[in-house]
């Protein structure tokens, strides 16, 4: 691995608690992270949802530095050089939210990173051995009062290894509250196993992954246990989350996703976005957004001095049809200078995996041309 100045740590932020790993770069092994009295998960300082509300900003500045502190004794009092946190509901409210978080603990946007369950997902299946990826995974989540299955499958498209994701929901669950979880899932099991073999009739997983608390028993009922096993790994447990966390965490300096492979799971773009340039005479193309990146982490500011041009082209290309098309920015309103005085200011960032925000400014030129003020917006969706 690179060197990383100070301890990579994955936070998983759930309803009720949220958990904490590091990695250990001894062993190459994720170590998770205990509370000030050993316990094994954090208690988190309000409810979920709304604790994204500004009223509760200061107490989740307190309740994430903890974590923090707890992470760096773990690890022999070095402090945090890396961190990730993963959240279910991937939402711009909450997102912001974690980067005023983040900013108000001084850590640099170089430092910390926020990805979805479904990524933290991936990057826990696929850093696994080949064997238990090699056919697809399946992830099935019982948190709520339903089961929501994510099936991860890498394919060869376009002479790429790209992951995609299939996400399903079963919904005809009967929960009883007064009941333990185990016999709640006693009496849904055939309803589910039914739901399941249907599913996976049409995809076939080396393995399956089970989380979420109304998963959390000693043992699972023989119809249900019988069919998930058969031809196939299966592994339950609670810290799945904050360990794809910690890994994804580790994608800024070390190899976690099989080689040449590309993330394309929900909330990653899975389109590349480049744009035509000129540099020292040589015409070519420049890569503003590369496939598999996360929506949320794309924040680009480009600075261009520009000709006597009416548009600027995008050049999308989707990964599962590898066809590129064309999105036009009009810019004719912007005021043309003679001698290459033209200087604009482009921002491109997203508001969603499929929705794509530019943002256009005439910059003047120095102490020479004032900036008109003219501003140009466009949003477009990918397809």
């Amino acid at each position: 691995m690179n060197n990383v100045n100070g301890v990579i740590v994955g936070i998983d932020i759930q309803d009720k608690i949220t958990q904490a790993a590091i990695w250990d770069e001894q062993t190459e092994m994720v170590i998770h992270v205990t509370g000030p009295e050993n316990e094994a998960a954090f208690l988190n300082p309000f409810e979920m949802p709304g604790w994204e509300q500004s009223g509760n900003i200061e107490a989740a500045c307190e309740f994430i530095a903890s974590i923090i502190e707890c992470a760096s004794k773990c690890a022999q009092g070095r402090k945090a050089g890396l961190i990730c946190i993963t959240i279910a509901d991937y939402e711009i409210k909450k997102l912001n939210f974690i980067s005023e978080v983040m900013k108000r603990l001084q850590f640099n946007s170089e430092q910390w990173s926020v990805i979805s369950h479904e990524e933290s997902f991936a990057f826990y299946a696929y850093s696994q051995k080949k064997g238990l990826y090699s056919a697809g995974v399946m992830l099935l989540d019982y948190s709520n009062d339903n089961i929501a299955s994510y099936i991860c499958m890498k394919s060869n498209l376009n002479g790429c290894d790209v992951i995609m994701e299939n996400r399903y929901f079963s919904d005809a669950i009967q929960y009883d509250e007064e009941k333990d979880s185990y016999s709640n899932l006693c009496v849904n099991q055939h309803e589910i196993t039914e739901w399941l073999k249907g599913l996976l009739s049409r995809y076939n997983v080396s393995s399956v992954f089970l989380t979420g608390s109304r998963f959390e028993m000693e043992k699972f009922p023989d119809e249900f246990t019988r069919f998930l096993c058969h031809s196939r790994k299966v592994f339950a447990g609670q810290n799945l989350y904050v360990k794809g966390a910690v890994l994804g965490a580790c994608t800024k300096v070390k190899q976690i996703l099989p080689p040449d492979t590309i993330l394309a799971c929900k909330n990653r773009i899975t389109t590349g976005i480049e744009m035509d340039i000129c540099e020292r005479g040589n015409d070519m193309r420049l890569k503003i957004v590369r496939p598999g990146t996360n929506w949320y982490s794309v924040k680009k500011q480009l600075f261009f001095i520009i000709d006597d041009v009416r548009y600027i082209n995008f050049y999308l290309r989707p990964v599962d049809t590898n066809k590129e098309y064309i999105e036009k920015i009009d810019i004719s309103s912007l005021p043309f200078r003679e001698g290459k005085m033209t200087r604009i200011e482009m921002d491109v960032d997203f508001m969603s995996d499929e929705e794509c925000h530019v943002l256009i400014k005439d910059k003047g030129f120095g102490d020479i041309v004032k900036s008109s003020g003219k501003i140009i917006e466009k949003t477009f969706l990918l397809k």
